[in-house]
């Protein structure tokens, strides 16, 4: 599990491919709350609301 300073450090690109691929609820809700770009928090919340409910 990333912890925000490390997720903070890689590129916008690959914080989207996480928010796009990942199934970890906790790397999932960790970048729906830090991720660099709005559209990758978006991905990201989407995503994790899907995964919870």
């Amino acid at each position: 599990m990333p912890t925000p300073a490390e997720l903070a450090e890689v590129t916008d690109w690959m914080q989207r491919v996480l928010a796009e691929e990942s199934t970890s609820p906790a790397v999932l809700a960790l970048l729906a709350e830090s991720a660099n770009t709005k559209k990758t928090r978006n991905i990201a919340k989407n995503r994790s609301a899907f995964s919870t409910g």
